[in-house]
């Protein structure tokens, strides 16, 4: 009898919150993948860079490229932090895929400080 009785309020749940437009996008009408990667010299020698999802299907895989050198210890994070050098270039790209293969791309480039931020 609980059971039904649970199954029954799931069922009635997402039919409450399919009516009122609730429902997350399914694949088929998921908004376009985009990233973005912005970087900033944190001085010392070192930079931080950030990278924002928009759109896709979760869950996402990033992969984290430095002066077109991939670093699977990066894979996965938002934000990471690099060595540099003053002679650059210094190049910092990040590649998305979300779960229905679509893929996204984006580069920064940020000159390295040797001082204080």
């Amino acid at each position: 009898m609980t059971r039904s009785l649970r199954t029954a309020g799931l069922v009635a749940t997402a039919a409450l919150l399919a009516a009122a437009g609730l429902v997350p996008a399914s694949p088929a009408h998921a908004a376009a993948l985009t990233v973005d990667v912005s970087c900033e010299s944190l001085g010392h020698y070192a930079v931080l860079c950030e990278r924002t999802i928009a759109g896709g299907v979760a869950p996402f895989k990033t992969r984290w490229y430095y002066n077109g050198n991939y670093f699977a210890g990066q894979d996965d994070k938002a934000f990471t932090s690099w060595s540099c050098t003053l002679s650059g270039p210094n190049s910092y790209k990040a590649t998305v895929t979300d779960a229905v293969g679509a893929s996204a791309t984006d580069t920064s480039g940020v000159g390295c400080r040797s001082g204080n931020p």
